[in-house]
């Protein structure tokens, strides 16, 4: 089994150590945490997909990229809506 690697691509960008984009806005947070859960989600069904099967290490390697590569997208899109309920709760304390 592989690593699971919870950062999807599109959000990280080099940003002095720490090599992570961070967020600047409560939607941004709450759309990253989206993507995080769902990349998580993936990963444990592609892991246990892969345990019947045996795939080649550069093609897990792209199934990865593209699994979180779809991760970002559908929580760009509004996923499962759980970006909403998290900005909804924090909103209100992101002014403090």
């Amino acid at each position: 089994m592989s690593a699971v690697s919870f950062m999807p691509a599109q959000i990280t960008a080099p940003l002095g150590e720490s090599g992570v984009k961070k967020p600047t806005t409560v939607h941004e947070a709450a759309t990253q945490f989206e993507a995080l859960m769902i990349n998580a989600m993936l990963q444990t069904i592609r892991d246990s997909e892969q345990d019947e099967q045996s795939d080649g290490e550069a093609n897990s390697s792209m199934l990865e990229l593209s699994q979180q590569q779809f991760a970002q997208a559908l929580a760009s899109g509004g996923g499962l809506g759980i970006a909403k309920m998290i900005e909804a709760g924090l909103q209100p304390h992101a002014n403090r």
